[in-house]
Formats: C-alpha cells, sequence, structure tokens
C-alpha cells in the first residue's frame, strides 16, 4: 500500500494466512452482508500482500468477484477517491476498523461509479 509503514507477513507464512482467509471467507459468506464481506476480503488480503506486485489489482479483481456474485454492481474506484480508498483501506488493516471503507464504498456505489 501507498504510504503505509507496516510490513506484510514473511513469506513462510503467507500460505497459512491465505488458507485461514479462505476458510473465513466460506464461513462468513452466508452470514455476512456482501458489501462488508468483500470490503473485509479485500482487506486481509492487501494485508496479507501474497504477491511481489499487483496485490492492489488483484485484491480489487476478488472484491468485485464477491459483489458480482451477490448481484451487486462492481466498484470501480475514479483516481479523484484513490486517496480515500487507501485511507479507509488502512484504516482496516492497521486498526481493525471496516466501518469507514465500507462506508466508502457505499459511496462510489450511490455516486454511480460503478462498472458493469
Amino acid at each position: 500500500m501507498r504510504g503505509v509503514e507496516w510490513l506484510p507477513p514473511g513469506p513462510e507464512k503467507v500460505k497459512g494466512e491465505m488458507r485461514n482467509l479462505l476458510l473465513w471467507y466460506s464461513r462468513n459468506k452466508g452470514k455476512l452482508h456482501p458489501l462488508s464481506l468483500a470490503a473485509y476480503f479485500h482487506s486481509a488480503f492487501e494485508r496479507i500482500h501474497p504477491f511481489v506486485d499487483g496485490n492492489g489489482r488483484v485484491g480489487r479483481i476478488i472484491m468485485n468477484f464477491i459483489l458480482h456474485k451477490n448481484k451487486f454492481p462492481m466498484i470501480n474506484i475514479p483516481n479523484s477517491k484513490k486517496d480515500v480508498y487507501y485511507k479507509t483501506l488502512q484504516e482496516a488493516q492497521i486498526n481493525g476498523n471496516l466501518e469507514p471503507f465500507v462506508k466508502f464504498l457505499i459511496s462510489v456505489l450511490k455516486e454511480g461509479k460503478i462498472r458493469f
């Protein structure tokens, strides 16, 4: 993530962290609202940071897959909102506060900045 002083788990922990994330997803996919589910998954995926490059793009694709699978529109983060996106995502990752990130995603959907 841009401008964040934080280190992802070491390579030896990535497989276990990803396994735990997928297990969490399978246990919660029917319990949580799809927007919360997608936001949490994206935040956790970015925290794990499993790839050398492309984590943000892959994370947003997975987030949109979860939304699409649940009949929600896919979200396209406009360049003008990237700073808010990174700030709210960082809040979710570092402080465990997902609410600002979910509210941000809702605001993007409401503004009609969606991709079908």
